[in-house]
């Protein structure tokens, strides 16, 4: 194929002469570049090694399409991201001998020692030489390098996590589980005690179910029936892994529940699934006076009542046909329509100003009405003034 092809593009003297004159007038710009087949111009500055297409990839004349990377314009597909991720996590590469500038802790060499997460060795690997860590691999598909990523490759929160490695953490947690069981048990043996507590305990839930409660002192075992085992905290403390974070932890068990608020059944609706009450449950109560006024009650402070007004104030000036419909809009441009409402506003304020001054300049103003007392000039009750004045 190849003295076929290099037979095929041999020239004589005359066809050189004339390729060399076509390149020289390219070169000054008396002729236009040339073109490649899909209309791309080629720069005649470009030396042949760099313009010319290899004889293994065919022929089709001057191009530059065999320099481009062709992974560039691959399209990664969710599942080829994570294939590519999982792919690279099947290779690990462990070195036989340290490398001078890897981790002196554990010898790998895409981490320093102070960011190594592994626990600190006796002898650390850059002297002992010995187990050496593999690398991390960084797979960072995101960059471009191996393709253009998809519309949900891109925005995948889980790219490259193995749902395997989850299994080890079950795994570990049900050893744990059941040498707490086993330890357990021993010691209801040593001591004598082979009987369940079957005293049920009280617990303050909303479900009322015991698994709220975090000291709760036995748990059901599916083999053997109810065990007697305390479950203590993992973590240690107050708190910890088998604490039960769930809504109806949120209320404080000494606050009255809503629906225990006014146990009239016409009163506020209860929404037990969501837990809310949106509207008062004792309107005839004080503001003052009332502990509860609704789930509602926090929605109309703050700027929430702003908000209103500006989309009132929209919706105004658009039927008035002051603006055109859509022009103003809280929710897409929020801060021009503010700015619109409170120049409305200021505006509007000017203008009763100035009227009522040129009422007030026109009219006079209006004072109020002086005592009945004070409008009889005459008066029958006896008085008695000194000779200074005084009463």
């Amino acid at each position: 194929m190849s003295s076929s092809v290099v037979t095929s593009e041999r020239m004589n003297s005359a066809e050189m002469r004339k390729k060399k004159e076509l390149d020289e007038a390219r070169k000054n710009g008396t002729l236009p570049p040339e073109k490649d087949a899909d209309g791309n111009l080629i720069n005649p500055h470009n030396p042949d090694y760099i313009s010319k297409r290899p004889w293994y990839l065919g022929e089709s004349g001057s191009s530059l399409t065999h320099q481009i990377n062709p992974k560039k314009n691959q399209v990664l597909s969710m599942s080829d991201a994570d294939a590519l991720n999982i792919r690279a996590l099947k290779q690990p590469l462990y070195r036989k001998k340290f490398t001078k500038g890897a981790c002196t802790n554990c010898g790998a060499t895409t981490h320093k020692a102070t960011e190594c997460v592994e626990r600190p060795r006796k002898v650390g690997a850059w002297k002992s030489n010995k187990n050496l860590a593999a690398d991390e691999v960084i797979v960072d598909v995101r960059s471009g390098q191996y393709g253009k990523l998809t519309f949900d490759a891109k925005r995948d929160a889980w790219l490259g996590y193995n749902a395997d490695e989850h299994q080890a953490t079950i795994e570990r947690f049900e050893k744990m589980e059941q040498v707490r069981k086993t330890k357990r048990i021993q010691e209801m043996n040593k001591n004598g005690t082979n009987t369940a507590n079957d005293s049920g305990a009280d617990s303050d839930s909303d479900g009322g179910g015991d698994e709220d409660a975090f000291s709760e002192e036995e748990f059901v075992d599916k083999d053997g029936g109810r065990v007697i085992a305390k479950r203590v905290s993992r973590q240690g403390g107050v708190g910890g892994a088998q604490m039960m974070i769930t809504a109806r932890n949120l209320r404080i068990r000494e606050d009255t529940a809503k629906y225990l608020r006014n146990l009239n059944p016409n009163s506020a609706f209860y929404d037990p699934k969501t837990r809310s009450m949106r509207d008062n449950p004792n309107p005839d109560l004080n503001v003052d006076e009332a502990t509860f006024q609704g789930d509602n009650f926090v929605r109309h402070s703050g700027d929430a009542i702003k908000l209103a007004k500006t989309q009132l104030f929209a919706w105004e000036a658009a039927e008035k046909g002051v603006i055109q419909d859509g022009e103003l809009h809280p929710q897409a441009t929020p801060s021009a329509a503010e700015f619109m409402r409170q120049q409305y506003e200021e505006k509007k304020l000017k203008l009763e100003q100035e009227k009522r001054l040129a009422m007030l300049e026109k009219y006079g103003e209006q004072t109020p009405a002086p005592p009945k007392e004070l409008l009889l000039a005459a008066s029958e009750s006896y008085v008695e003034y000194a000779r200074d004045g005084r009463v």
